[in-house]
């Protein structure tokens, strides 16, 4: 299948290197690296290892970074077109060079036959072990088996000269060729592989044993350092004394002496076992061995001091020769050997526990080998070391360290169950040894590379020396034990073979039973593919599991998804190092396993043997014999042909395998038909063509003989046409006893009965019940051992539907029809929580969504299509019928200005709905998305925001989700002769929700403050330029007394905050700075109380009325408009000081500032009371006021200068007005480091308010100062405002929000839940603005950062800016929280969608663009 070029976006987040995670790309892919929010004002150089001439590990290069925009937007392109594991990372620039985070890529490599370029998907190997090839002659022969039944890759054994056991992986001399094969050299060798791969179409590879060598190997003695032996490893003496003690005992019990003990020669019950264990504990016992840990005494001192830090213990592995630092006393040295007695007596238990485990197993236990006697030859336990210049017995049983005969005491290699792979158990941290936890491999010695090639420079040339020569024969490598291989080693040598052969297929047998493990092999070593076995699976689930989990994607699976971290499989049905499967299984599940691992998505593999019905395994030790050739004739025992076992099936298995793995059938289903019987689906992404086998396993022996009624069996339903029937088969053994061959290895008789190409009339297994939406597979005498596979078209109508949908997602035929859409419309379209819309759609067994529209879809739908989640409700749902498409559907065509999107939907998801059902979630999913990705798009594009950056994007749409029209939510029109009309919708019906979904209908949607700090990010930022201005005139038209209402429905006003009108006008000035001709709002008409005036007659009024002194009693006060507060809090009062410019309002029985929380707890006590009064001169207020005053007062367009009061004889222009709040703002707010105020918990902060009735609360650190410093940062002595910053930095700011109220206050509290309880500060919500961290405020204190803290307060700001970014990506409702608890945590109590928290970060961002150009 031809390779399409590829993207891959990698996303770079701090701290995490991804050495556990998986990145595989073909070749040609470009990547591109991307800043993840947690990066967000990071600035970054980035470094990979990838380069296109010759690779060098360890030098890396710069790659070239694109800004484009704005921080989230940086990113870098490389084209990748070299195979191997390639590192990157990154820095922050003008910091240290600690690396803060990166990652790694594989590039598989280009395999080329004379069928073209071979996928690895397409690789069916074959094992054969090299030992039985015998005369190189005969090679040819016996492996054009592998090539006549359709193997396209032959995996090797080691091919270089063998150590005494015999045993295939104990290689004797690494650069010589078996002598078994003759007399051939390393070029013929090479000659006939390249044959192979022109000739035949094969290639192959061969194993590399890098963690030991044979205990005969002569280069041993002429370089010992390169084993673990007792004088380069000396903590391993204590072993290697338990290790002889066991050989005596050993055979000791082989001559009878123990026989009195009840320790017979022949082992045969769990009585002899406890009898030896008591033996080992005595004798070991008497070697004392806990003494080569231990430190003398002799040398403390009594009463030396102690000095922790200093005590560290050093071994020379001497007895009493433990060193300890320092002077320490005795008493401490005897701790301390005590407690080494008590670690190496528990070492040494587990040892006699591990060398029993092992008797056990090896001569009781079923299942075992069951060893007869005990001999020499045979022992009881295996050795752990080996003396390989033999030793005298009639000497000490320990040498010298220093002396020669120590170094040529040497470990042996082997296997330690459940250890940590990346650990060296050979090590002096390791006590593997001690522990007898080994499973020693008694015919070799592990090597010793060290930390370096310093360390052991024979080694590392020999070994590369080795590899290289294997890379420049063979087209792959497979790595053995690399679980026990040094990754440091592994590193170099296979970057040495991929020098020599750069397209290098490189296998590992690695078991680490960890994804995360396998991974850092993988990507240190550019691993392809790891070795994975069927024959490890105990059943045809798991079986079946394993197929699926090394088998692609399932079908169905969503187009972009996030590959899984599971590295890539070369799954075998038997491996060499396996049973034959006679054993372990019965005969009749040869057929069914080989050909489901065929039908896996992955590389395959068999061992030479399994086709050929060999029943006993053909060990890799003590096999001597030679593999049968192939014959169109056989005429010997040593020759086979297609009639011999499987060979037929399995050439047609292969041919499939090559088939399915080329064309692209990268899509996997298993399908469990019961106990024993699964089917395997293999389907094309693109054509939706699929094959299907069905196999009826045979795990258990029982079911040799088993006759089953096929109807019993679950048939299988088939959504498509079943062209033919492939093929199907079946496999009966021969009555013949079968005799194994001296000379040749050879399988049982059986008769294979096969058939290919079968139309559905004439099959032996099924039949087929046809229908209209699906087609039904019944089995008739379908027995153990069969199998049958299909080939599957779509039917007629999908294929149409798959037509149409193609043309959709391949066109912009919509793009049109979205075109028209108002923002109002795309509210509806995309938004509106369950509050507003009345209900939402409800997922079963999953639950309601959040928005009734299209966010609500893909808040879900995005992370399920990611992680390719088929079992996730929302997939269940769609699979299960038509109704979340019928309900997207119908709600589009129930309104006017909707119905022509809704109407194209419908055609498209008629399309869908025509699909098989497994097919309906990604397809959905492909058309959904496209239809949101237009509706978002064009909204942006309406907005001015296209090219604005991904955060800024994010923010700017929540523009639309509080922008909307909701029932009782209206606002009033702004005057009878105006047609003011805002995209198509009458004003009056247009609002915005304060927050979703507690402040989003009725009278709580439309609040006058939340509104107006909202607007200038939510409206100017985003271009709403008209909406922005109704907005205002529709609240000039309703205010009274002076003031604009703090909540409205629908001409019910309720006047009794102070603040909403400062942040009116303060809307007034930002418009005046924003929108184009601003100005010119000021001549706009208004309606209010009957009569019409200029907007700026009415600006002017508000000022003049406070001015003059506000106070009156609220309309209908009482329970009627609020059930809690005392009487006298319906009073409102507020008055100018003029003469420090402050204005002063409130009683302590309100609250007319944003922190408005009235206590409403009869039994905690707080009703009536407001937990935040904020009586007085609010400092936010003040700054508001400055702000506005002084913008009008400097405006020629403005004609209103001066206000007065009648009363008092008083008149003051607005830029004295302005200038005395300038003049005593920072003599009455800033508490310096020298104030002495008995109320004081803080210094070098600002008052939060100035005059308030409780006192206390003036001097209480709150963040209402950072809104002035912000609007009106002239008020502000810098010096005094970066201290007081720092330490609202300390004390209040979070991760999302900042904290209302210092935590070292007596009445924080940073956790709001709003129910009733007994306690007086929390109860009802009371602690509402007393600690937890409002979001709204956070963007004030970003934006005085940047006032006054210059770059640092960029870099400061980006940085906690992230937290936002990642929260508006990943949350459902898309948006940001009104609150949240303590330290961040999520309130369940709180607006998940909050219009002033996402208006004010908006507003950091645009900020932080000005800056930045």
């Amino acid at each position: 299948m031809a390779k399409v070029p590829q993207e891959r976006l990698l996303w770079l987040q701090q701290e995490t290197f991804g050495e556990d995670a998986l990145v595989k790309v073909q070749r040609g892919t470009t990547l591109t690296f991307k800043l993840s929010p947690s990066l967000h004002g990071v600035k970054i150089k980035i470094f990979t290892n990838y380069i296109k001439r010759a690779f060098e590990r360890s030098e890396y290069h710069e790659l070239d970074l694109s800004d484009d925009h704005f921080d989230e937007e940086t990113f870098a392109d490389i084209t990748v077109e070299k195979p191997g594991s390639y590192n990157y990372y990154f820095v922050a620039i003008d910091k240290t060079l600690d690396r803060l985070g990166g990652g790694w890529f594989l590039v598989d490599p280009d395999l080329e036959t004379i069928n073209g370029s071979l996928c690895l998907d397409s690789i069916s190997m074959i094992t054969y072990m090299a030992k039985c090839l015998g005369e190189f002659n005969g090679w040819e022969g016996r492996l054009s088996v592998a090539k006549e039944i359709g193997y396209n890759f032959i995996h090797f054994t080691p091919v270089q000269s063998l150590g005494g056991s015999g045993s295939g992986y104990s290689i004797l001399n690494q650069l010589e060729p078996n002598p078994v094969f003759g007399n051939v050299s390393w070029s013929d060798m090479k000659s006939f592989i390249t044959r192979m791969q022109k000739e035949w179409g094969v290639l192959s590879l061969c194993d590399i044993v890098l963690n030991h060598t044979a205990n005969e190997s002569p280069w041993l003695k002429d370089h010992p350092e390169a084993a673990y032996n007792l004088q380069s490893s000396q903590h391993l003496i204590p072993a290697y004394l338990l290790d002889r003690l066991l050989v005596n005992i050993s055979n000791e019990v082989a001559d009878g002496n123990w026989t009195s003990r009840g320790v017979p020669d022949t082992l045969i019950s769990e009585e002899h076992l406890n009898n030896l264990r008591v033996i080992l504990h005595e004798q070991i016992r008497k070697l004392r061995l806990e003494e080569f840990y231990l430190i003398s005494v002799a040398d403390c001192r009594l009463d030396s001091p102690i000095n922790e830090t200093t005590i560290k213990v050093s071994h020379t592995y001497s007895r009493f020769g433990s060193k300890v630092g320092g002077n320490t006393p005795r008493w401490k040295v005897e701790e301390l050997n005590e407690a080494t007695r008590a670690l190496i007596n528990n070492h040494l238990n587990a040892a006699v526990e591990n060398v029993i485990a092992g008797i056990r197993y090896e001569r009781i236990e079923e299942g075992g080998p069951k060893y007869p006697k005990v001999t020499k030859a045979q022992p009881l336990t295996h050795r752990y070391f080996a003396e390989i210049l033999g030793i005298d017995e009639s000497k000490d049983i320990l040498p010298e360290p220093d002396s020669t005969t120590a170094q040529f005491v040497m470990a042996h290699n082997g296997w330690v169950m459940n250890d940590d792979p990346l650990r060296n158990f050979a090590d002096a941290d390791s006590n593997v040894y001690l522990r007898r936890e080994l499973i020693a491999w008694s015919d070799s010695i592990k090597l010793r590379y060290g930390t370096s090639y310093e360390a052991s420079p024979f080694l590392w040339a020999y070994m590369r020396q080795y590899v290289e020569l294997v890379a420049s024969i063979f087209h792959g490598i497979r790595l053995d034990n690399c679980h026990s291989t040094p990754l440091h080693v592994a590193e170099y040598l296979i970057d040495a073979a991929r020098a020599v052969r750069p397209e290098l297929l490189v296998v590992a047998e690695l078991f680490t039973n960890s994804d995360a493990k396998d991974n850092v092999f993988v990507n240190h070593l550019g691993i392809n593919v790891l070795i994975r076995e069927a024959q490890q699976a105990w059943n045809s689930h798991e079986q079946g599991r394993l197929l699926f989990r090394y088998g692609g994607k399932p079908v169905g699976a969503f187009e972009n998804t996030t590959p899984p971290a599971v590295a890539d499989a070369l799954f075998f049905d038997q491996t060499h190092d396996n049973p034959s499967p006679l054993e372990k299984r019965c005969v009749k599940d040869v057929l069914p396993t080989a050909a489901l691992v065929s039908f896996g998505a992955c590389a395959v593999g068999s061992n030479r043997g399994y086709d050929d019905i060999v029943p006993h395994h053909i060990h890799v030790v003590k096999e001597s014999r030679l593999y049968t050739s192939f014959s169109q004739n056989p005429k010997s025992a040593g020759e086979v042909n297609f009639d011999s076992g499987i060979f037929l099936a399995r050439r047609t298995l292969n041919k499939i395998h090559f088939k399915l793995g080329q064309g692209g059938y990268s899509e996997t289903y298993i399908d469990q038909l019961d106990d024993d019987v699964v089917s395997i689906t293999r389907s094309n992404p693109l054509t939706r063509e699929s094959m299907v086998l069905v196999a009826y396993t045979a795990f258990n022996s029982s079911l040799s003989e088993f006759k089953r009624a096929s109807y019993s069996i679950r048939a299988v339903e088939i959504q498509g046409e079943i062209q033919n029937i492939v093929f199907e088969g079946r496999l009966l053994p021969k009555e013949t006893k079968f005799e194994e061959n001296e000379t040749f290895l050879t399988g049982i008789e059986c008769n294979l009965e096969w058939q290919e190409d079968v139309s559905i009339d004439k099959s032996q297994f099924v039949n087929v019940l046809k229908g209209n939406r699906y087609n039904q597979i019944q089995f008739v005498n379908f027995q153990p051992g069969d199998v049958v596979a299909f080939r599957v078209r779509p039917f007629h109508s999908t294929i149409i539907a798959l037509q149409n949908l193609s043309s959709f997602l391949h066109s912009n035929d919509m793009l049109e029809t979205v075109s028209k859409l108002s923002l109002v419309t795309l509210n509806y379209i995309i938004f509106r929580c369950k509050e507003e819309e009345g209900g939402v759609y409800a997922i079963p067994n999953h639950g309601e969504l959040v928005y009734a529209g299209l966010q609500g879809i893909a808040s879900v739908l995005e992370t399920v299509s990611l992680n390719n989640e088929l079992g996730h409700p929302i997939c269940c749902n769609l699979r299960d019928g038509r109704w979340l498409m019928d309900y997207i559907v119908l709600r589009l065509l129930a309104r006017e200005d909707t119905k022509e999107l809704g109407e194209y939907i419908q055609k498209l998801f008629h399309n869908v709905a025509e699909l098989p059902n497994y097919l309906v979630p990604t397809y959905f999913e492909q058309c959904f998305r496209k239809v949101y990705n237009l509706c978002v798009t064009h909204a942006l594009s309406v907005m001015g925001c296209e090219r604005r950056g991904e955060f800024f994007n994010l923010l700017a749409i929540t523009s639309l989700q509080f922008m909307g029209i909701a029932e009782g939510g209206y606002l009033p029109a702004a005057g009878d002769e105006f047609s003011f009309i805002v995209d198509g919708n009458p004003f009056i019906a247009h609002s915005m929700a304060a927050g979703l979904p507690h402040f989003s209908t009725g009278y709580m949607r439309n609040w006058g403050r939340d509104t107006f700090i909202a607007l200038p990010g939510l409206l100017l930022l985003t271009r709403r330029y008209v909406e922005a201005k109704h907005y205002i005139l529709s609240y000039a038209s309703v205010l009274r007394h002076g003031l604009i209402p703090n909540l409205m429905n629908q001409g019910n006003c309720r006047y009794n905050c102070r603040d909403a009108t400062w942040w009116w006008l303060y809307s007034i000035v930002k418009y005046l700075e924003l929108v184009p001709d601003g100005s010119r709002i000021l001549d706009e008409r208004v309606k209010m109380s009957g009569q019409v005036y200029k907007l700026q007659d009415i600006i002017h009024l508000s000022i003049q009325t406070h001015f003059e002194g506000i106070k009156f009693r609220e309309e209908n006060a009482g329970t009627k408009i609020d059930a809690h507060m005392k009487d006298v809090g319906f009073d409102i009062e507020i008055h100018v000081d003029p003469t420090t410019g402050l204005i002063y309002g409130g009683n302590s029985f309100n609250c007319g500032t944003w922190m408005d929380k009235m206590g409403s707890s009869e039994g905690a006590g707080n009703r009536g009371i407001p937990s935040t009064p904020r009586d007085g001169a609010a400092v936010e207020i003040i700054g508001l006021a400055a702000a506005v005053l002084r913008k009008l007062a400097l405006m020629n367009e403005y004609e209103h200068k001066y206000v007065e009061n009648t009363k008092l004889n008083q008149k003051l222009s607005y830029l004295d007005w302005y200038s005395a709040i300038q003049k005593n703002f920072e003599p009455l707010f800033y508490i310096s480091s020298t104030s002495s105020d008995s109320l004081l918990n803080l210094r070098n902060i600002y008052k939060d308010t100035v005059g308030a009735s409780n006192n206390f609360g003036d001097f209480q650190l709150r963040p209402n100062f950072l809104i002035a410093m912000v609007v009106a940062p002239e008020l502000f002595n810098p010096v005094n405002a970066l201290a007081a910053l720092e330490i609202a930095k300390e004390k209040l700011v979070s991760s999302l929000g900042v904290k209302t109220l210092d935590k070292s206050d007596w009445n924080y509290n940073g956790n709001y839940y709003n129910v009733d309880s007994s306690d007086y500060k929390s109860a009802g919500g009371f602690n509402y603005h007393q600690g937890p961290e409002w979001v709204w405020p956070m963007g004030f204190y970003l934006r005085a950062r940047l006032r006054f803290s210059g770059a640092d307060g960029m870099l400061e700001t980006k940085q906690i800016l992230s937290k936002h970014y990642e929260h508006l990506k990943s949350n459902p409702w898309r948006s940001l929280p009104e609150l949240t608890n303590r330290d961040g945590v999520f309130c369940s109590a709180s607006c998940s969608a909050q219009a002033w928290s996402c208006g004010t970060i908006l507003e950091v961002l645009h900020e932080l663009e000005k800056l930045d150009t």
